[in-house]
């Protein structure tokens, strides 16, 4: 048994416990549309990659070849919960998805710079609008991100205060009212986000799918902000929710999956490659361009050569 299965096992006393999902007619995986925020949106994979990711590809990287993948996810969801909430949902439903994957969707309907009395009523509001959903959904459940208030974000400092945390009882409460909520819509089965962050988070082996995390190696899935996976973090999650929807839905066939990490990360590099070249040239033609323009400069305060942009001595 993985430590995860184990912990999960733990825990069964205290989250209420999903049905079996309903059946699905038709490949789940034809067309695919990602719902959510900043770890949706791939936030910093690209300082990594020197490409722009987003989760979308390094879930297409495990699906099966042809499977459809469009990713909506935006780093700016925590500004307006509400309004990009519909919007995302909006999209989606034009999208006409076969599966819609909402790893960090319900994130900040429950954290952010609000009053914690007003968290309800707003994660209530997260709730309805999946509910315009009808088909499959995968949902990440609330983990416990108290350990990014250490983190350090783009200007030195933690991306989350204190107070854009919820209190850990309300927490466990949005936890419990989402498995309920889950458990009388046969289309959604919710991953265990939390149950995997904890793991993270206290350094404990994890394993999924055959591939395995060490305590010392748990450094590689979160960026310096302790907030947002890295590459390697978003193939970890993105195992976790393909796994648990594998689990929940004996329809869906994990055989048609390519689970290597080794091999997703090759098929994610691949499948960048392009991107990352074209940003490589773009950063060369730059550093042309200030090599050229300090070398017109030393000339000019040498007196050496004339140029162009030399200053214009008049006579006299």
């Amino acid at each position: 048994m993985t430590h995860l299965a184990a912990f999960l096992l733990c825990a069964a006393s205290l989250t209420p416990q999903e049905p079996a999902a309903g059946p699905v007619a038709g490949n789940p995986f034809e067309r695919v549309t990602v719902i959510g925020a900043s770890a949706s949106a791939g936030f910093g994979l690209s300082s990594e990659l020197e490409a722009q990711v987003r989760l979308g590809a390094v879930l297409a990287c495990i699906l099966p070849e042809g499977a459809g993948v469009r990713d909506l996810g935006t780093a700016a969801f925590f500004q307006n919960p509400a309004s990009y909430g519909e919007r995302l949902v909006t999209a989606a439903h034009d999208e006409r998805p076969t599966l819609v994957v909402g790893v960090d969707f319900l994130f900040w309907y429950a954290f952010g710079a609000l009053p914690d009395a007003s968290r309800p009523r707003l994660f209530e509001r997260g709730l309805r609008e999946l509910e315009r959903l009808d088909c499959p959904l995968l949902l990440g459940d609330l983990p416990d991100v108290t350990h990014a208030l250490a983190g350090r974000g783009p200007f030195g400092g933690p991306l989350l205060e204190r107070g854009h945390l919820p209190p850990a009882p309300m927490l466990a409460s949005f936890n419990a009212r989402l498995y309920e909520w889950a458990a009388g819509r046969p289309n959604v089965t919710v991953a265990p986000l939390a149950a995997y962050t904890e793991l993270v988070r206290e350094g404990k082996d994890i394993e999924l799918r055959g591939n395995r995390w060490a305590p010392a190696s748990l450094e590689d899935l979160l960026q310096e902000d302790l907030l947002h996976p890295t590459v390697e973090g978003s193939v970890a999650i993105s195992i976790l929710f393909l796994d648990t929807l594998v689990a929940a839905r004996p329809e869906v066939d994990g055989a048609d999956l390519r689970w290597e990490l080794p091999g997703i990360l090759e098929r994610l590099m691949a499948a960048t490659a392009e991107a990352r070249n074209e940003r490589r040239a773009k950063a060369r033609r730059r550093e042309e361009r200030r090599r050229e323009r300090e070398e017109r400069r030393r000339e000019r305060e040498s007196g050496d050569g004339t140029h162009a942009d030399a200053p214009i001595r008049r006579a006299g």
